[in-house]
């Protein structure tokens, strides 16, 4: 009768444990798949982003989607870029208004089909009324 060494008993359960381990799964990459690919988040001011395409730095597209009615802090509630009424109408509507005006109360901007909220002083504010949802385009 021959007697087998407790090595070779062991290595094709350990064999079998490498294998298995090496299907774990992995987690889910953060860029077009997934569960939560093309998810958005909305912020307590309404505003929504779209969190597959958010970039971190503070001049870069987050996908921002901000209500047609209402005043936003900026940089606070909206993020800085360009913007777009829903549907790229290329003029603005009738009845819809908007306005970008800094803490002392002075107009930077407004009206207009496109809004370009970008090197322009913090604490500034961009109000619109009475326009379809405005979309972060850059």
């Amino acid at each position: 009768m021959s007697r087998r060494h407790p090595a070779l008993v062991l290595l094709p359960a350990l064999l079998v444990m490498g294998v298995l381990s090496a299907c774990a799964p992995t987690a889910p990459s953060s860029e077009g798949s997934g569960p939560d690919a093309g998810a958005s988040s909305t912020t307590d001011d309404g505003a929504t982003t779209d969190d597959g395409d958010e970039r971190t730095s503070d001049d870069s597209f987050s996908g921002a989607t901000i209500p047609g009615t209402g005043s936003y802090a900026i940089p606070d509630q909206i993020p800085f870029g360009g913007y777009q009424l829903e549907g790229d109408p290329g003029v603005l509507p009738d009845g819809c208004t908007w306005s970008i005006t800094g803490d002392s109360g002075t107009v930077a901007e407004n009206n207009g089909a496109y809004v370009f909220i970008t090197d322009i002083p913090e604490a500034s504010t961009f109000t619109t009324n009475g326009c379809p949802d405005w979309e972060q385009f850059e």
